[in-house]
């Protein structure tokens, strides 16, 4: 009877000894088994399984942020310790409150409270920053007067109590209706936030006036 060889004849031999030497001669790795428990050129480590989070995780790669696979403690592994692209270099995801300063916030204190030092917004609780906390009335981002929203975070207004843009004092008896207009004078402001003097023709009854003469300077019958 013949043999197994005698029966698969030259051709067959020939095959398999060029497969042979094909895989002697194959780039180093090419043939790498994560998990087989060989360790490969390719892989920084091979346990014999696919277990993620074991040391060696299921790419033969340590368990590491930024090796590509997520595992327990990481909200995402995009496979590098780079910030700024979605997943953060401490493999969370890039969102104001995940108590990573991630690039772009100034602060993360772990929440979306407004007033605690760090805002919604992920910068710090000040005057400008966009968000309106106590005792602000507005803040429109920016710490410059004249737009609406004074430099100090108040509704830019006469009689707010705040020399805005375009006032000469102001005399922080509250605010009307008119934004040129303050609910009453005080001794030192008149109530459309412009000095006290005798002749500008508003009587500023807690400055000690009576009446009001014109022009400014002068002396009439009525009003001296």
């Amino acid at each position: 009877m013949p043999t197994r060889g005698e029966r698969e004849g030259p051709p067959r031999r020939a095959l398999m000894c060029l497969a042979g030497l094909l895989l002697l001669l194959a780039p180093a790795g090419a043939h790498a088994i994560c998990g087989d428990g060989l360790l490969e050129p390719a892989e920084q480590c091979d346990d014999g399984n696919v277990v993620d989070g074991d040391g060696c995780d299921s790419n033969c790669t340590f368990t590491t942020c930024g090796n590509g696979v997520v595992t327990f403690g990481e909200g995402c592994d995009d496979a590098n310790t780079l910030g700024g692209d979605g997943c953060s270099a401490f493999c969370t995801v890039e969102v104001c409150g995940n108590g990573s300063v991630d690039v772009g916030e100034t602060c993360d204190d772990g929440n979306v409270q407004d007033g605690d030092g760090c805002d919604s917004n992920c910068t710090y609780t000040v005057c400008g920053n966009g968000v309106i906390t106590a005792p602000e009335a507005c803040d429109d981002g920016n710490a410059s007067g004249g737009d609406g929203c004074s430099a100090f975070c108040t509704i830019e207004a006469c009689g707010n109590g705040v020399p805005d843009v375009g006032e000469a004092c102001d005399p922080a008896t509250g605010t009307t209706g008119d934004p040129a207009r303050a609910v009453a004078p005080a001794a030192d402001c008149d109530d459309d936030c412009s000095v006290v003097e005798c002749g500008d023709g508003r009587v500023n009854l807690p400055a000690g006036e009576t009446c009001e003469g014109s022009p400014v300077g002068t002396d009439t019958a009525i009003c001296d």
